[in-house]
């Protein structure tokens, strides 16, 4: 590539495009070709490379780039204590979705669902008209004014099957046009959620709010953000509870138990499973009632019944799959194969992850798959110690894949079973060294289980 008389290589004109995004927001594709006197070709690459490592980056209609995390002068502020970076992200990625379904959102509805101050709003402002992306009205709300592109991930053929019971394989009638998200939004949220085929708009049943807060709160939980995680759950929860839609209700609990459960807080996870399955028996929403079977009977077999839950879960799994559902597929088999575990069944353990991991390849819903290898890895062990060999590639395969998707607390697990292995090995040292840059990481959540199970872990190994 060349620019005027000099020869300029890709990376650097990546370096400086990255640049030139978090300075001004977005980039159009015309500019980029002036500045850099760029062939025709070379934008594409410059797009593909950008979209597919920074989650940040979307694309704006094939005319350009935008940048959605903070810019420096915010990250700055944030760092002197204004914010929280990562919080502040998720906020601007969430308010962004919000706005472009509502199309207008008020101040007093953000600082109810965010809880915001008025320096946090304030910067959420300014960065959102800093990116074009939203207007003041009145300083009263915001008014979308970005490009029409969607930032919603689509659960609509799950919702067919939830509303009308309908297997997703069957015919949908809609006369409305689907627009798939752009690839860097592909990206992120196909690394927690399968990318359903026959999407409709039938995700317009749900209430949007309720929806992104939901899911907020499970990818700030993978991104290492457990507090946060926990204080937008209880805005979801909220939120569905105020509302007179009982499908939102339901569906906004069974949430909050899963983020529980991930959070290793059994007995509310066990609570809140509860009131969900009965919601969804008196209402008749069979999916989730599924769902909801699962994640209940592991609660039970954590809090110590081994006896009476295989069955029922197993009906979960095949209710679901009867109404046509790929959805959450692995993560639910992620709980069969913990509850074999429990009762020392590590072949059958080992047989459900291998069926987990293939409907990973076939459906590509990959949140969980750096905890299929962990587990997978963890049962090898308790099957034979002659497995160990296995085993760690397992956990390095676990390590490598949280990595590259930015999951930090489903790194922190991978990083604490191969410390563990490597200390039963003699590498003391190798382990604490990898444990512990990951747990200087955190900055918050150290009351949670995997924190707190990481610190003992740190302090054997010091020892």
């Amino acid at each position: 590539m060349t620019r005027g008389e000099d020869t300029v290589t890709f990376n650097e004109i990546l370096s400086q495009t990255l640049i030139m995004l978090q300075q001004h927001g977005r980039v159009s594709y015309r500019a980029l070709r002036r500045q850099f006197n760029l062939d025709a070709d070379s934008p594409d690459d410059l797009k593909d490379a950008l979209l597919y490592a920074y989650p940040q980056v979307l694309e704006d209609a094939n005319h350009g780039l935008i940048w959605t995390a903070a810019s420096p002068a915010a990250i700055q502020s944030a760092q002197h204590g204004t914010a929280d970076e990562g919080r502040f992200h998720a906020l601007l990625r969430v308010v962004v979705a919000l706005l472009q379904r509502e199309r207008r959102v008020s101040y007093r509805e953000l600082i109810y669902l965010f809880d915001l101050d008025e320096a946090l709003l304030e910067n959420v402002r300014v960065e959102l008209r800093f990116k074009h992306l939203a207007r003041d009205e009145a300083g009263k709300g915001l008014v979308w004014t970005g490009p029409e592109i969607s930032l919603l991930f689509n659960e609509a053929a799950v919702q067919e099957a939830v509303l009308t019971d309908t297997p997703l394989d069957e015919p949908i009638d809609t006369q409305q046009p689907v627009h798939s998200p752009p690839e860097a939004e592909r990206r992120q949220l196909t690394v927690m959620f399968c990318d359903l085929v026959g999407s409709t708009d039938l995700a317009g049943h749900l209430d949007p709010g309720a929806v992104h807060l939901s899911y907020m709160a499970l990818i700030l939980w993978l991104s290492g953000y457990p507090e946060q995680a926990q204080h937008t759950s209880h805005a979801a929860l909220t939120l569905a509870q105020s509302l007179t839609h009982l499908l939102s209700q339901a569906r906004g609990v069974f949430f909050a138990a899963w983020l529980h459960r991930l959070l290793g807080d059994v007995r509310m996870a066990h609570t809140l499973i509860d009131t969900a399955m009965q919601q969804c028996t008196e209402q008749g929403f069979a999916l989730y009632q599924a769902f909801s079977e699962i994640l209940h009977g592991w609660a039970v077999v954590m809090q110590g019944d081994y006896e009476a839950t295989i069955p029922q879960m197993r009906q979960g799994l095949e209710d679901a799959r009867t109404l046509g559902a790929e959805l959450l597929q692995p993560w639910l088999l992620v709980l069969l194969a913990e509850l074999h575990g429990q009762r020392r069944e590590y072949q059958d353990a080992l047989t459900v992850l291998a069926e987990a991991l293939a409907r990973v390849e076939r459906t590509s819903e990959r949140w969980c798959e750096a905890e299929l290898y962990r587990l997978k890895g963890t049962f090898l062990i308790l099957q034979s110690t002659e497995n160990q060999c296995e085993a760690e590639g397992c956990f390095q395969r676990a390590l490598d894949v949280a990595r590259h998707q930015l999951a930090k607390s489903l790194e922190l697990r991978a990083a604490m079973s191969l410390s563990r292995l490597w200390q039963q090995q003699g590498k003391r040292d190798e382990a604490r060294e990898l444990l512990a840059s990951l747990y200087r990481w955190f900055t918050e959540g150290f009351d949670t289980a995997d924190l707190q199970e990481a610190a003992s872990l740190l302090d054997e190994l010091a020892g």
